[in-house]
């Protein structure tokens, strides 16, 4: 996970001086990279996936990311879906941002990420 962390560190180094598109930039970068690596980490067949949507539906089917609880549904409105949406909400370059929208994005990616690890940790017990 060297990969998703350096872009984290990343995003921590850029919110810290207020530089609010360059910390949202690599939040999207740290959790899509977080998810492509938990594919590739739960089964390593993933890695022949795109990265993106294919390694997160991967994700599902491994029943990694959950369906009861709306983490997951193949129309795209799930809760994971839902936050990569709201982290590109105008693609990759959606424009500046500020203090209060880049502190949202950094903390529902540190809360979600966290619970995603947690997983990956108990599964491996």
């Amino acid at each position: 996970l060297a990969t998703s962390k350096g872009h984290l560190e990343q995003a921590f180094d850029a919110h810290a001086r207020g530089n609010w598109a360059s910390a949202n930039g690599q939040l999207r970068t740290f959790f899509d990279a977080l998810l492509d690596a938990l594919a590739v980490k739960l089964d390593a067949s993933a890695s022949a996936l795109p990265s993106g949507q294919p390694r997160r539906a991967k994700l599902a089917a491994l029943g990694f990311l959950s369906v009861p609880l709306n983490e997951w549904d193949d129309t795209g409105k799930s809760f994971i879906n839902g936050l990569v949406k709201r982290l590109h909400p105008q693609g990759a370059h959606p424009g500046l941002s500020d203090e209060d929208d880049s502190t949202f994005r950094l903390h529902i990616v540190l809360l979600t990420a966290a619970l995603l690890l947690r997983r990956l940790d108990r599964m491996n017990t």
